[in-house]
């Protein structure tokens, strides 16, 4: 089995698209994967949210885990979070991570419940 896999990720915020499906790669048993995240309609302009994936390991022969960080404009939301996700190509999401709120409304860029999906596509 492959240490790279290719993935598709989207960034919501209160379930609208933050950030439309973009590709990123996973790296199991390695480094760090970076993905940058293409702005949807809730982005707040062509701000820059990123994600970083570390840590990813098997657990099972399809499955990893993994603690995936979220950057919008610099900025860490929060710490890493956990994330299990399903190896084989599927047409939903079989990763959903979600990060607690940690502005007031007023804030728009960081405001709000971010969740972010991914699954894995053929390469």
């Amino acid at each position: 089995m492959a240490n790279e896999v290719p993935v598709e990720m989207q960034l919501l915020r209160d379930w609208k698209p933050r950030s439309r499906p973009s590709r990123g790669v996973l790296q199991i048993d390695g480094g760090e994967t970076f993905t940058v995240l293409m702005p949807g309609a809730d982005a707040v302009g062509m701000e820059r949210m990123e994600v970083l994936v570390s840590g990813c390991v098997r657990t099972e022969p399809f499955w990893v885990v993994m603690r995936i960080t979220l950057l919008i404009e610099g900025v860490v939301l929060t710490g890493a979070r956990p994330g299990m996700m399903y190896l084989r190509e599927t047409d939903v999401p079989s990763c959903v991570v979600n990060w607690p709120i940690v502005a007031p409304k007023t804030n728009r860029m960081y405001a709000g419940h971010h969740t972010l999906l991914m699954r894995t596509v053929e390469s």
